[in-house]
């Protein structure tokens, strides 16, 4: 099986760059690494064992237009098998080997498997109850075959301004598709978090780099605060409807 790991990046540092690059490189099986530059292409990226596109400008789409360019080229490659690699994040060595043992088992032609939430320091905040594979599978946690290619034109030609739930309208669509889902059992995929929820379904206070996304209904845009803003915004705009930080955070009184 001929597999393709595609990165979007965008203004990543290069040791983590280099963190996520270096995680695929010790896979095996072997899998090859297509990174692609949002605009802001990293010079040291052109010396690695990897395919390195570089967009002229900087789409803005949470990275929706480099994975759906990373993928078209891997698929006009005759790749076998695709995953996807945000550019904070990197896997596990058994991570490829455990999906093409899933996808070999049970002939589906999407597999999903669980994450582990990191804190950015590197440290584990724990598994992640949120892309479980039932609600929700992230966009980090997948194996596509070719089979399930037409599926994933659900990525393409998106609205900008509401590319933050690409990954949430994928599941949704893979699911309603009828298309065979397989589920790995291990957590194999690091995920470095920002988000407050995370920290707090784990059980700990947020830190203060901690974001929490609110939807400007007027604009419908997508805004990321930290704790402290959310609690000043909330403040300036008591007319507003808007639920207490911690119901906000996990959905349930904190």
């Amino acid at each position: 099986m001929k597999i393709a790991v595609i990165t979007p990046y965008y203004q990543e540092p290069l040791a983590k760059l280099q963190r996520c690059h270096d995680s695929v490189a010790r896979q095996v099986p072997e899998a090859d690494h297509i990174m692609v530059a949002d605009g802001q292409a990293q010079a040291a990226v052109d010396g690695w064992n990897a395919v390195h596109l570089k967009l002229p400008v900087a789409t803005n789409d949470c990275g929706d237009t480099p994975r759906m360019i990373g993928l078209s080229l891997a698929a006009a490659r005759g790749y076998d098998a695709f995953l996807f690699l945000d550019a904070d994040n990197w896997l596990e060595p058994g991570h490829v080997a455990q999906l093409v043992a899933a996808q070999q088992e049970s002939g589906a032609s999407v597999i999903t498997c669980p994450r582990i939430l990191r804190r950015l320091d590197g440290s584990a905040l724990g598994l992640c109850p949120e892309s479980d594979g039932i609600a929700f599978n992230d966009f980090n946690c997948y194996l596509f075959t070719r089979a399930a290619l037409p599926l994933l034109a659900a990525l393409a030609f998106g609205d900008r301004a509401t590319a933050y739930v690409t990954d949430r309208r994928l599941w949704q669509h893979l699911r309603s598709s009828g298309c065979a889902i397989a589920r790995a059992p291990e957590a194999t995929l690091n995920y470095e978090t920002k988000r407050a929820m995370h920290y707090q379904l784990a059980g700990e206070t947020p830190p203060p780099y901690a974001l929490v996304s609110y939807l400007d209904q007027a604009t419908g845009q997508m805004i990321d605060m930290t704790i402290a803003q959310w609690r000043a915004f909330c403040r300036a705009n008591p007319h507003l409807r808007i639920a207490p930080v911690e119901t906000a955070l996990t959905g349930k009184p904190g």
